[in-house]
């Protein structure tokens, strides 16, 4: 396991490092979190799972730090099935005169009655070909594959994710996100390798939100968190000495 730490021991920290009592508290707590949000988005990616139910719309709500997903999945057993995004759903909901939730219905699509009933046999079946095995031969120019049940669509507007309507209602939708950092509190728990940026970061903002400072001063801070950013921004990438090695021979040409 990776080890972690806290907000709330990281404010500690840089409350006794600074000589600053208890009462700075709520002033470096909000730094601190400024700080996550910040590397939440490049750096610093927290996954979050959610464990969601389908609402009579086939939706479910985007949670309030979201970023960006990760997947979206039902759940089978102990098992998890993706789902494929797909941005042709219709982002409206289909409300009858009652403002009931009805179903939509497709000419197109292999799932429907009429095309299995009628279009299928009387057109494409006749203009197929097959041979001894019954594997098709083809003929059918132009015409897809059909539409895919496992597929979703985010809708950020309605600030849901939309779910096919071939999905039961019943099941249940396990949807893994990154987080923004906005609901971090003083005991989220935080990656080791971010503890000093955090701490940098504090401190240059307690010196930037001061007048006791002079411009000199809270540059050399800001200098200094922008070094710890890029140590953590080292520390997590995933480049290794071989794959540099290929990137340099990718990139590398013969002379004449």
């Amino acid at each position: 396991m990776a080890a972690i730490t806290s907000l709330d021991q990281i404010v500690r920290n840089v409350l006794l490092k600074n000589r600053y009592s208890l009462h700075w508290y709520v002033d470096f707590m909000l730094y601190a979190a400024e700080c996550l949000k910040e590397l939440t988005i490049d750096d610093l990616h927290v996954i979050n799972t959610k464990l969601c139910t389908l609402s009579s719309t086939n939706t479910i709500e985007i949670p309030a730090d979201y970023s960006d997903y990760v997947s979206v999945c039902v759940k089978v057993g102990q098992h998890l099935r993706p789902l494929v995004e797909d941005n042709s759903l219709n982002p409206m909901p289909n409300y009858d005169d009652n403002f009931v939730n009805q179903p939509y219905v497709s000419y197109t699509g292999s799932n429907d009655g009429y095309f299995n009933q009628y279009l299928y046999p009387t057109v494409f079946q006749a203009a197929s070909r097959f041979d001894d095995y019954g594997e098709a031969l083809g003929k059918r120019y132009g015409w897809a594959g059909g539409n895919g049940n496992d597929t979703f669509k985010v809708i950020k507007e309605r600030n849901v994710i939309q779910i096919n309507q071939y999905i039961s209602n019943d099941c249940k939708i396990v949807f893994g996100y990154i987080g923004d950092g906005r609901n971090a509190d003083a005991a989220t728990h935080i990656d080791i390798d971010a503890d000093a940026t955090i701490k940098s970061y504090s401190n240059w903002q307690r010196k930037e939100n001061s007048r006791s400072y002079s411009l000199a001063e809270k540059e050399r801070d800001r200098m200094l968190y922008v070094n710890e950013r890029l140590i953590l921004r080292a520390r997590k990438s995933d480049l290794t000495l071989t794959k540099m090695k290929r990137i340099l021979s990718k990139n590398s040409i013969a002379s004449k």
